[in-house]
């Protein structure tokens, strides 16, 4: 979240003190060097640039009503990322293993959340369209039993929507259409922990983050009376999928201090992405509701399908960074490297084309602490950082026939296209902190 973190590419998150450590690790809360309280705001852009997908199927008779294949341009328009991180922190009994409280949060400044599950069949990149998009809360509490170590929990503030949609639509100029819905956010909580080791040469954090998904369920009743008297054709089925996904993870970093100027940081993270939960909505036993009714003639012979997600073969991570610190009087130089490898195991050149390209991350940063905010005796810090991933390029050929095994069409995302493509950052922190 902080632009001194995210400099050195997160791998100094676990290990130095920062403000935003009720996300990062809770346990540095506690550090010897935290102040009575502090406060940290910050501003993060970052753009999407992903390589254009055109003259590909994106309609057929396996997934709509088109009796021959539609080719046209995929939507990569992804909305750019622009929020306000923020955190705070106090120090509530210094006596008692230096109990320390803090909070951390991300509020995107275009709205306060957005939804979209996005694709299921068409290309889509499945972690990018709404993941950053959304409101992040984070809180923790951190300790320090001995001198060298800190210990802290915190938990990580989600929620889940539930909504019902009533839909019944009619034709001839004496009838009018209508239409309900109705919705409900409920909070859905996850619990991360942390510890921390210190040393004259070195320290050491670990955190560990148990998967939070953001679940959403949804009843549609829709009806449509489209043809004269006849009666309407009543439909009923339900929903599901999970909006945002956060894996399981584990996560370990050390720093190492050899050279008064100069610190390394290097950090390894694995995340449990086979039980990935994904965003795009399956429909589960869609009913037509004659065909329940208990009298034989009142069913209209309608079988319709259930639409389960494609299949994916999903692979955990091993995610590696590594970053430098050069501090020079009052001034702080960043660098970093992270990469991160995608989630799916192979390229989607069979049903669906959910894409996620390897990672390359490249950062710098640059902070710079003032002693004296104004005539005050309060430490000021301001920071910078830019980032650059650059996504790995692939070329996805599909495999021939349609999804349901027909080789006289094609699948959707046939013939094939190129993957691939790079995000653009920049972010800007200020902390204050108070002795």
């Amino acid at each position: 979240f902080g632009s001194m973190e995210a400099g050195r590419s997160g791998a100094g998150s676990l290990t130095t003190d920062t403000g935003f450590s009720a996300y990062a690790n809770p346990a540095l809360l506690a550090g010897p060097q935290t102040s009575a309280y502090g406060v940290s705001l910050g501003l993060l852009f970052m753009q999407m640039r992903f390589l254009p997908i055109a003259n590909v199927v994106v309609e057929n008779d396996f997934t709509s009503d088109k009796t021959t294949n539609r080719y046209d341009q995929v939507d990569l328009d992804y909305r750019d990322v622009l929020g306000q991180s923020f955190s705070g922190h106090v120090r509530l009994a210094p006596k008692l293993w230096n109990l320390t409280v803090g909070a951390t949060g991300f509020l995107p400044l275009k709205q306060l959340t957005y939804l979209d599950t996005g694709e299921a069949y068409v290309p889509e990149y499945s972690l990018y369209r709404s993941r950053y998009q959304r409101l992040q809360l984070a809180l923790g509490l951190g300790v320090s039993p001995l001198s060298f170590l800190q210990v802290g929990a915190g938990v990580d503030i989600g929620f889940g929507v539930s909504s019902y949609g009533q839909l019944m639509l009619q034709s001839g100029s004496n009838r009018v259409s209508s239409m309900r819905f109705s919705s409900s956010l409920t909070p859905h909580l996850s619990a991360h922990f942390g510890a921390r080791m210190t040393h004259p040469w070195f320290e050491t954090g670990l955190v560990v983050r148990l998967p939070h998904a953001y679940p959403n369920k949804m009843r549609l009743d829709p009806s449509a009376r489209a043809i004269g008297d006849l009666a309407a054709l009543d439909f009923n089925f339900n929903a599901s999928s999970s909006l945002y996904y956060d894996p399981l993870s584990v996560e370990l970093g050390m720093s190492f201090v050899r050279l008064e100027f100069l610190r390394i940081f290097a950090q390894l993270k694995w995340q449990w992405w086979t039980h990935y939960q994904e965003a795009p909505l399956a429909i589960s036993k869609p009913t037509n509701v004659e065909c329940t009714e208990s009298s034989p003639g009142a069913c209209v012979g309608i079988d319709l399908q259930e639409g389960p997600t494609p299949n994916y073969v999903l692979r955990n991570l091993w995610i590696p960074a590594l970053g430098m610190e050069w501090s020079i009087g009052a001034h702080r130089i960043q660098t970093g490297y992270r990469y991160r490898p995608g989630i799916y195991a192979s390229l989607p050149t069979e049903t669906g084309n959910a894409l996620d390209p390897d990672q390359h991350q490249l950062t710098v940063g640059y902070s710079y602490r003032f002693s004296k905010l104004w005539t005050h005796s309060t430490p000021l810090t301001l920071s910078a950082h830019l980032a650059y991933h650059y996504l790995e390029h692939n070329h996805v050929q599909k495999s021939s026939g349609d999804e349901a095994g027909n080789l006289s069409q094609n699948k959707i995302g046939a013939p094939g296209y190129d993957m691939g493509g790079s995000l653009w950052g920049v972010g800007l922190t200020a902390t204050v902190e108070f002795p």
